[in-house]
């Protein structure tokens, strides 16, 4: 079975997009530096077969071959390595810039564009470079709203309006406008083309600030993950940044189905297994290749698919809780402080006591045959109960 999984691994890995990797992806024992040839060994995670809960090998056993690597049935890759996230990624300052002077007059002498077309929308005003430390004026149409981290997102469905970067999107193949072009010759004179990123999009038909080109993902998934584990519908289309995984390639029925199926309780307990730990802080890391293997239920029927991604879409319309309730992330702190009464004022739901969630698993279950509610519920409260117990653990842990 370690053999079959590594050999599959090394299939997929030599997938259209096997050269996306992080070069510091894939360690020792869990992927090889290169790929091997057709039908050899890539590589596994050996390591679940000694952490994971004895739940986990009776769905393997019962169910496993519903399931599939899901690197088989989408296109994942990292978001945007920049070479230079402070040109790339400025912080759009426009709206507290026109709130701050609103004389006409004060505003073009402070900032160096007329105010009217800064109101217009002609004209956004952003802070780049080290530090996000200078202000410059671009173009808006070489502007838009970029998911640059998790924590731009609070529910199942990321939204423009919470993005705390913007990225420099400007064409290679037409000539920029004055402000977008005295943008790039700044960062010439930083010397931000010669960083080995940006060097190497220089090509005949590519310029090295071009990031337009790059595919946008229709679902994220965070690469980085604690208490918070959710992957996020991406419906405007938004690019995101290299600590954040993609989805491509997938229509909307596709797009829900995935999001459903990494967002239900029976996607968050393999995205605990195959990620690697990161201190004793309950952090971990989901590279590439590890959500290349993750498991995920196969199904071909769009019906099937749509009564999935429709139990998800429930979900959508609340925020994202944390798997640990808000009180008991903040009681040591107010114990310490001899608060206790305060911290009645923190709720004590996380996401395994919401009734959407629930009925997602239960869709989950009945995709995999599981017919009768009972069983269903049998199996949602045993992995209910092995999760509770699992963040507590590493709650403690943190707090020691």
């Amino acid at each position: 079975g370690l053999w079959r999984e590594g050999v599959e691994l090394g299939r997929i890995m030599r997938g259209e997009d096997a050269g996306d990797e992080d070069e510091s992806e894939g360690t020792g024992e869990e992927a090889s530096e290169e790929s091997p040839a057709e039908g050899e060994y890539f590589g596994g995670k050996w390591g679940i077969y000694l952490r994971a809960p004895d739940l986990w090998f009776e769905l393997q056993s019962k169910f496993g071959e519903k399931f599939v690597p899901l690197g088989q049935l989408a296109h994942i890759r990292r978001g945007i390595t920049s070479g230079k996230d402070g040109f790339f990624f400025p912080v759009d300052v426009t709206t507290k810039c026109l709130k701050d002077l609103t004389n006409p007059e004060a505003f073009e002498n402070e900032f160096g564009v007329p105010r009217k077309r800064v109101e217009k929308g002609e004209l956004k005003l952003v802070m780049a470079g080290e530090k996000r430390g200078q202000l410059h004026a671009i173009e808006s149409e070489y502007l838009e709203p970029e998911v640059h981290s998790l924590m731009d997102v609070d529910s199942f469905v990321v939204d423009s309006s919470q993005c705390s970067k913007s990225i420099f999107l400007a064409p290679s193949a037409e000539s920029l406008k004055p402000h977008a072009k005295a943008y790039v010759k700044w960062g010439e004179a930083q010397k931000f083309h010669l960083n080995p990123t940006c060097e190497s999009r220089e090509t005949d038909n590519s310029r090295w600030y071009d990031l337009s080109r790059l595919p946008r993902p229709r679902v994220i998934l965070p690469k980085i993950q604690q208490y918070r584990l959710i992957a996020f519908l991406n419906p405007e289309n938004l690019y995101q940044n290299s600590s954040l995984l993609g989805l491509y390639g997938l229509s909307d029925t596709e797009a829900d189905y995935f999001a459903a199926l990494l967002n239900s309780t029976f996607g968050v307990l393999p995205r605990l297994l195959y990620a690697r730990g990161l201190g004793n802080e309950g952090n971990s890391q989901l590279d590439v290749y590890s959500a290349k293997m993750l498991p995920v239920v196969a199904s071909q029927s769009k019906v099937v698919k749509k009564k999935v991604g429709a139990a998800f879409k429930t979900m959508t319309a609340r925020k994202a809780l944390s798997f640990i309730p808000e009180r008991r992330m903040r009681q040591a702190a107010f114990e310490k402080q001899g608060k206790h009464g305060q911290l009645e004022q923190f709720s004590d739901l996380c996401e395994l006591d919401m009734p959407d969630r629930r009925a997602l698993d239960h869709t989950v279950l009945e995709l995999l045959g599981v017919k009768s509610k009972i069983e269903r519920d049998k199996w949602i409260n045993q992995l209910y109960d092995y999760l509770r117990q699992f963040f507590e653990e590493t709650r403690r842990k943190e707090e020691q």
